[in-house]
This record gives C-alpha cells, sequence and structure tokens, in this order.
C-alpha cells in the first residue's frame, strides 16, 4: 500500500511543474480557510487520499476532520497509520452509501475528485452535503480543465512522452476541445466538463465563485484546474477570495 501511495505522490508531485501544478489546489484551500473568521471548522472531505489537505489548514482552526476515500492507491490505509490526533478520522468510501458525514458539518472538500464520478452518482453525494451542512458552511471542490487548449495540450503531451491516458477517437478529440463533452464517451476524465459540473452544483448549493488555479488572474480556460466556492442555498454570504 504504502508502494503504491508513494508512486501516486511522485506522479504528481516529482516535477517542479507537475508539482507547483497540483500543490495549486491545497493552496488554493489555504488561501481560502486562512482568512480571519473562518475558524473552528468542521471538515468532511470526499477523496482525501492521505490527507495532504491537512498540512495546508491551520491546525488552530480545525475542530474536527473526518476524510472519505476509497483507498484506491493506498492513501487511506496510510492516512489511517497516522497519528494526527482524536479529533481527525479517516473512512472508506466507495458509494454514495458509504458516504455518511455528521449532521452541521461547515466545511466540505472535494480536490481533484469529482471527475471521478459519474453524474447519477454524484447527485446522491450532493444531496447529502446539501442535507447536512450548516447553513453557515462553506463547500470548496476543485477539479481538472478537461476542455479546451489546456485539455488539447495534456492529451498531446501524455501521447508524446507518456504513451499512455485515455483512448479518444479523433471526433473525440475535437468535441472535447471544443466542450462539447456529451459527445464523447465519458469515463472519469474522459467526456468530464468542469461547465456542466457548474450547472450540477448550481442545483444545490450557491455557486459564489469559479476561477482557474493556479493562474487566478488568468481565464478559466486557460487554467490546468478550477475551483469552487459555494454555500448552502439558506445562505448568501461569500468570502472575498
Amino acid at each position: 500500500m504504502n508502494d503504491k501511495k508513494s508512486n501516486y505522490n511522485q506522479r504528481l508531485f516529482k516535477s517542479r511543474i507537475r508539482k507547483w501544478l497540483h500543490l495549486s489546489r491545497f493552496n488554493f484551500v489555504k488561501k481560502i480557510l486562512s482568512k480571519k473568521g473562518v475558524n473552528s471548522l468542521r471538515i468532511v472531505e470526499l477523496g482525501c487520499f492521505d490527507g495532504k489537505v491537512l498540512d495546508f489548514i491551520p491546525k488552530s482552526k480545525i475542530f474536527n476532520y473526518i476524510g472519505y476515500d476509497a483507498d484506491w492507491e493506498g492513501g487511506l490505509s496510510s492516512a489511517k497509520n497516522k497519528s494526527l490526533g482524536e479529533n481527525i478520522e479517516f473512512r472508506f468510501c466507495k458509494t454514495a452509501s458509504d458516504f455518511c458525514p455528521p449532521e452541521g458539518f461547515n466545511c466540505f472538500l472535494s480536490l481533484e475528485t469529482m471527475e471521478h464520478i459519474e453524474e447519477n452518482l454524484l447527485n446522491e453525494y450532493l444531496q447529502k452535503v446539501e442535507k447536512l451542512i450548516d447553513k453557515d458552511g462553506i463547500i470548496i471542490i476543485t477539479v481538472p480543465n478537461e476542455i479546451g487548449i489546456i485539455f488539447l495540450l495534456k492529451y498531446l503531451y501524455k501521447s508524446l512522452f507518456h504513451g499512455k491516458g485515455y483512448e479518444y477517437s479523433f471526433s473525440e478529440i475535437i468535441w472535447q476541445t471544443l466542450g462539447f463533452t456529451e459527445k464523447v464517451k465519458r469515463n472519469q476524465h474522459k467526456g468530464f466538463s468542469y461547465i456542466k459540473l457548474k450547472k450540477l452544483l448550481e442545483k444545490y448549493f450557491n455557486v459564489q465563485s469559479v476561477k482557474g488555479t493556479p493562474l487566478l488572474y488568468f481565464p478559466n480556460l486557460l487554467n490546468f484546474s478550477i475551483a469552487f466556492i459555494c454555500r448552502p442555498k439558506l445562505n448568501s454570504s461569500l468570502i472575498d477570495n
């Protein structure tokens, strides 16, 4: 399990550029949750892997934390072996029925996870978050940008230098680049669109911010990841980011 976890982290954080890109999601969370007035966090994270996000949140702000993960590459097993305190808990979660957050948590995190979940199943997760999160809670979600020029660059890079990735037909490459993902057979990253995810999130929450990362001041379509900040529909407040 530890070997799998090491391989995963090595893939993401080995090179300087990939490390910068993949750390951007954690730095975004750090920026939002480090703000004055954001305290006593009761955090639920979906897709926590080894709990890396905990390194980016001030410990003084965390009242408790529950991380859910399917343990695909051994991250959850590694996290459970860490001594992080009684207020930190990790739970196995492979389906929405395994996802049982406590009522009244006030911070929901999901970083680069929702692209792996089919929309009909994702609805089940989001319904639980909507029902159980505190009315003053905050929802932070990041997903990869898999459309436009960024998709095309990633696809070409993986094809030329790694010889791997999701298989696309020529027409699917065109449709994915143009953003017509409904014409692409869905398989995790393949056929995923953050624009469609935004519409889904709007069914359950107030989507108050959609920003590209790591280049926050660049257009979303020119960023490798997209970060959402949402609030429960009964709450109209906004954290300035």
